[in-house]
């Protein structure tokens, strides 16, 4: 299971940790990897303690985008579980290397992911748990996911940025 970015504050990492904590099923089958961010800090290293994780379970890597693609294309699902985004950049590198998204019904994030995506209530361990393990088995159901993301991607290209930009410039 994959997490991109810092895991500080709104990113709601520690809640992600807990819904994976919570999960059978989820510490039996799977792996979690953080990309992006700091190291490890003492105080995520005592709350992965505390929420009886196998640090072993957890891999922290960084790099650059060659290698963020990849694992975006190996993931069996790509978490977001922030609780504010101002655009959510990471579900359209997720969607153009045809991963699982499942992310937090909050700000850009409906918006970036439309239909296209599953969504948590990022307020709620028990509500990321429950669609994860829903999510993450149901093979159909990403597939399905999948072949949709071309549609969406349209909407995000930087040509149609760059059109609307020179619209915003030419009433101004």
């Amino acid at each position: 299971i994959l997490f991109v970015g810092d895991r500080n504050n709104y990113k709601n990492f520690k809640s992600f940790l807990k819904s994976y904590s919570n999960s059978k099923i989820l510490k039996k089958n799977f792996n979690i990897i953080c990309f992006g961010g700091e190291k490890l800090s003492e105080d995520e290293k005592k709350f992965i303690y505390e929420q009886k994780i196998n640090i072993d379970n957890i891999t922290f890597l960084t790099g650059n985008d060659k290698k963020l693609n990849y694992l975006y294309k190996k993931a069996s699902l790509y978490v977001c579980p922030s609780l504010y985004e101002g655009f959510g950049l990471t579900i359209l590198e997720a969607m153009n290397m045809d991963c699982p998204i499942i992310a937090s019904k909050t700000s850009s994030l409906i918006e970036i992911g439309n239909d296209k995506i599953e969504y948590f209530n990022p307020e709620s361990a028990e509500d990321m748990q429950f669609k994860i393990e829903k999510f993450i088995f149901d093979t159909g159901k990403t597939k399905k996911m999948i072949s949709e993301y071309p549609k969406n991607l349209k909407n995000f290209t930087w040509e149609k940025t760059a059109f609307l930009t020179e619209k915003v410039y030419e009433q101004l």
